[in-house]
């Protein structure tokens, strides 16, 4: 399945519309009124009971947390606009990856990167992807990443309970490149493995 191939629709109740309006970026079961049948699909555009567009999230069938809000935009999510997303956030941090050898590089949420966590020790990658839209991509996160960082490796290190509340198996293990068992980082002038 192509996760960019987006079809599906998700319908939310008015209190989901209000807590988006909000500002929340997150849609809860009891709020989802109409759903995909079928596969799963990793990311929908969703509607009001009006059938107004209110954006694109990522879904999670199994998840008591249905929706993770992408954008409220019209403007749907493609590759080259993860890519140019993923680089901002990147940028946002040079002058942290710069003075040292740690350094979160994607927040999740915070970056508008809904359960995506990924963070630099000394020239590794470590990826997380912790819901079943964002798991859908990691192929797609592992290329952006590579071309963007030219990193050593990159290691998934998807071995949390918050992955089996949305029915993912617990992981981990070198997704790209060489990935040492150990690594040595600097952080304000201290070392540490």
């Amino acid at each position: 399945m192509n996760p960019f191939n987006i079809r599906a629709q998700v319908m939310i109740s008015p209190a989901g519309v209000q807590r988006l309006r909000q500002g929340h970026l997150w849609i809860y079961a009891a709020d989802v009124e109409k759903e995909p049948g079928g596969a799963p699909p990793p990311i929908v555009g969703v509607t009001d009971r009006a059938h107004n567009h209110m954006g694109f999230a990522f879904y999670s069938k199994r998840s008591q947390i249905r929706l993770r809000f992408l954008t409220r935009s019209a403007d749907t999510p493609t590759p080259e606009w993860f890519h140019e997303r993923i680089k901002a956030t990147i940028q946002r941090r040079r002058g942290l990856i710069d003075r040292g050898s740690a350094c979160r590089l994607i927040f999740g949420e915070a970056d508008l990167l809904p359960s995506i966590v990924a963070d630099l020790y000394s020239g590794q990658v470590v990826l997380q992807t912790l819901s079943s839209g964002a798991d859908a991509l990691k192929p797609f996160l592992v290329e952006s990443l590579k071309s963007l960082l030219a990193p050593q490796g990159i290691y998934e290190r998807n071995d949390v309970k918050a992955r089996f509340l949305e029915g993912l198996d617990e992981i981990k293990g070198p997704l790209w490149g060489s990935t040492p068992p150990e690594v040595e980082i600097t952080e304000e002038g201290y070392a540490s493995m």
